[in-house]
């Protein structure tokens, strides 16, 4: 829709049409009904506008500054992105990492984009012009980690997200153009006057803007191989160095007590706030190792903090996991402990497990012992 700025201009908008993102993670993977569009860790944004709202016939001269904004959701690594002009089509349902569209190098680096539920704004002036007038195809951006910052991790909201609701978009300005007035009469010809003295010459004005960066041409076919080199003389073989007497065989050993271990493994419910989880080995036995963390791929993964895994010192049959849920939901932790017989494998009862009785247990403060 096109709203009157001042009695000269006007301000247009145009919303995504087309927004994801390609993962090199999961190459054959589409992310086309995605809520949030991730950059960074392997992964690359593409966002495409509708411009059929804008006047028809505009020139370049008409748009006097177009400027794109994108909602920043979520920042898991803080830093910049980098912003490229798309250059050739590709639709939102079925693109992926391994049949992505070509693109140019980037326009914009080192974008900011540091913060959680923030807006970004940049310029796209000159693209918007090359869109609309025909220069390059509109065919969107791609926005990936900045060379400059490349363990940038961020979501942008997508046109799908229901919750936030802030997709891309662009703001246009418009500069109008009245049409031509009719020509009026030709009068008579006078008399031709003196010709005036030459005037100095003007001082020559800037450059224009450099245009877009054409596509890269194919790689030309590969040179046919020099020939092979002469093979070099065979150098002299080393003396072989005399052979040593065989020792003797050497006795026998007892054989060694009977190794009992296994694993005990268990899904734990963590609650937000913070909590503390354990897993118990069966009578008899004690823990030597074990491990505690989150799997699934979604928002858990920025929720879930880990504080503390290890074996509980004041009792060598129980491994204990620490963690603090940032969250406002409920996520599933795994916990699991390896679990042997004191006295096997060459574990003694003074110290079963290795470890120093002395070793304080610190629990972070407002925990939850479970």
């Amino acid at each position: 829709m096109l709203l009157v700025g001042t009695s000269a201009a006007w301000a247009a908008g145009a919303n995504a049409s087309a927004d994801t993102y390609v993962s090199s993670t999961s190459p054959a993977s589409n992310f086309g009904t995605a809520t949030a569009i991730n950059i960074g860790g392997g992964n690359t944004g593409l966002i495409q506008f509708d411009l059929s709202g804008l006047p028809a016939g505009l020139a370049a001269a008409n748009v006097n500054k177009a400027t794109m904004t994108m909602f920043v959701n979520t920042v898991a690594v803080g830093g910049a992105v980098d912003i490229a002009q798309v250059t050739s089509p590709w639709t939102e349902s079925t693109v992926n990492n391994n049949n992505r569209p070509t693109y140019l190098s980037p326009f914009l680096l080192g974008v900011p984009a540091s913060a959680s539920r923030q807006y970004v704004t940049v310029d796209v002036t000159q693209l918007v012009k090359d869109w609309v007038t025909g220069v390059a195809p509109n065919y969107g951006v791609q926005i990936s980690a900045a060379a400059s910052a490349p363990s940038t991790a961020i979501a942008l909201d997508s046109k799908e997200n229901q919750t936030t609701s802030h997709p891309a978009f662009l703001d246009i300005v418009i500069q109008s153009v009245g049409p031509a007035g009719p020509t009026g009469p030709q009068g008579t010809a006078g008399s031709a006057g003196p010709t005036g003295p030459t005037g100095p010459q003007g001082s020559i004005g800037p450059a224009g803007p450099t245009g877009p960066q054409g596509v890269v041409g194919p790689t030309g076919p590969q040179g046919s191989a020099g020939p092979t080199g002469p093979t070099g003389p065979q150098g002299t073989a080393g003396v072989a160095g005399a052979r040593g007497p065989t020792g003797p065989t050497g006795l026998t050993g007892p054989a060694g007590p009977a190794y009992s271990d296994n694993w005990v493994f268990t899904s734990i419910s963590a609650p937000p706030g913070g909590t503390a989880f354990i897993a118990s080995c069966a009578a008899g036995q004690i823990a030597i190792a074990g491990a505690c963390g989150y799997q699934p791929l979604d928002a858990g993964l920025f929720d879930m903090k880990l504080v503390y895994s290890g074996v509980d010192t004041g009792d060598h049959q129980v491994w204990r996991c620490v963690v603090s849920n940032t969250g406002t939901v409920a996520h599933t932790l795994t916990l699991g402990a390896f679990c042997v017989v004191p006295g096997s494998g060459g574990f003694s009862s003074a110290d079963p497990a290795g470890i120093p009785a002395s070793r304080p247990l610190s629990l972070p403060s407002g925990t939850i012992q479970k």
